[in-house]
């Protein structure tokens, strides 16, 4: 597999030195399994290595072993969560790393990790949440097995596809309808009844997909990220059509500060929202306020496997294709 990164790069963190790739670039080293966008810094994880990528600092490229089960990333920090259970912050502006003490419960464990500038989430095998190392109050799950962070405000997908959020709704990102806060998890109502397998987090909105293959997005709307032109907020959750493909299954989506990607059934690529980096495409348009397909992925000997979105850029993990005679 290879990864392949286009928008911003002032800080040297898709490993290039121009400070906007245009179109898809390659990642220049192929040991690469996997990529988490920062705005200053990536990280990209290579079996039991982790590498740091950022020109903040006199040493740009900064790498540890460590067994690593999960990795989630803010503005400032790295939280890695160990095959031990352990957790460890490491601060990139002052490169220091640091083991958190233990929080949980005797006999309990993080099993998932997800930060931004507010929230540093984990939750436990018994099924508790924790915004470190406070314990989140009434909020019990077992079964949830993803969590998505925005700016300020989480997703959370249990395994019966039931979706719960909380942080801050002043964009309507939390999708009650209101533009209220919740300091804990509560379920989407306006989505009961379908079953979600995917969910992604902007920095004010957010978006997941159904067992069907369809496309819900809701909150900030400023530069066009839920693909359509008719609202500014929206407060709950709405299907949205991609392009000319209203017939083919989203199977996969991943949402930047401003802009959101989405992967069809089909291989096809496609975006929306703010292009002013050309995180959604090579092209001088600063706005998408509806999905275009993509059409600047020239490495025809792959095909994307995954999408990754960093606040202003994009990336996408390709695989080789299959060849047949």
């Amino acid at each position: 597999m290879r990864i392949f990164c286009m928008g911003f790069n002032l800080y040297g963190q898709l490993n290039d030195k121009k400070p906007c790739l245009e179109g898809f670039h390659i990642w220049y080293d192929s040991s690469i399994e996997n990529i988490y966008l920062g705005h200053t810094f990536s990280v990209a994880k290579a079996k039991n290595i982790l590498k740091i990528y950022c020109n903040l600092s006199e040493n740009p490229h900064f790498e540890f072993s460590v067994n690593v089960k999960q990795i989630a990333i803010n503005e400032k920090n790295i939280l890695v969560l160990l095959t031990n259970g352990q957790l460890v912050k490491i601060s990139v502006a002052e490169w220091t790393t640091k083991l958190l003490p233990k929080f949980t419960e005797e006999k309990d464990e993080p099993k998932l990790i997800s930060c931004n500038c507010k929230l540093n989430l984990v939750l436990t095998t018994k099924g508790l949440l924790y915004s470190v190392p406070e314990q989140v109050a009434d909020f019990i799950n077992s079964n949830v097995i993803d969590i998505k962070t925005g700016k300020e405000h989480a997703l959370l997908l249990d395994t019966s596809g039931n979706v719960y959020t909380m942080g801050c709704g002043s964009k309507g990102q939390l999708g009650t309808g209101q533009l209220d806060d919740h300091t804990t998890p509560e379920l989407l109502q306006a989505l009961a009844g379908i079953k979600i397998v995917k969910i992604a987090a902007g920095g004010w909105h957010s978006a997941c997909v159904s067992e069907q293959g369809d496309l819900y997005l809701w909150g900030w709307n400023d530069k066009g990220q839920l693909g359509q032109n008719d609202w500014t907020v929206l407060a709950t959750p709405k299907a949205v059509d991609i392009g000319e493909n209203t017939e083919v299954n989203v199977k996969k989506v991943a949402c930047g500060t401003k802009h959101t990607m989405v992967l069809l059934e089909n291989g096809l690529l496609y975006g929306c929202g703010w292009n002013k980096y050309k995180q959604v495409n090579n092209t001088d348009q600063e706005e998408y306020h509806y999905f275009i397909k993509i059409e600047d992925f020239p490495y025809k000997e792959y095909f994307v496997d995954k999408i990754v979105c960093g606040p202003w850029n994009t990336g996408v993990v390709g695989k080789v294709r299959n060849k047949t005679k």
